[in-house]
């Protein structure tokens, strides 16, 4: 008999501090949490596998969360993408 323990969750990173902000929620002005959200799945409680990672700012007072853009991530062939499928002209 075997027993394989797998697990499967969000789970949230601290970042440092971001941005000093108005909360929209909360009207307080402070120094936002910046957090990395990502879902992993383990095995044995050892981290197999990350993804849909994101960056939020979220506010202190009362946990309002928002997501921040992602960085542009540069092509593997040094080229910009200009809309389109890869770029090709027809």
């Amino acid at each position: 008999m075997f027993l394989f323990l797998f697990g499967y969750g969000t789970r949230f990173k601290e970042g440092g501090p971001g941005e000093n902000r108005t909360c929209p929620r909360c009207a307080k002005t402070s120094t936002w949490l910046r957090l990395r959200r990502f879902t992993e799945v383990t095995f044995f409680f050892v981290p197999v596998l990350r993804f849909n990672r994101t960056e939020l700012e979220a506010c202190p007072v009362c946990g309002e969360a928002h997501e921040l853009p992602r960085p542009e991530k540069p092509s593997p062939w040094g080229l910009r993408q200009v809309g389109g499928m890869s770029g090709r002209s027809a």
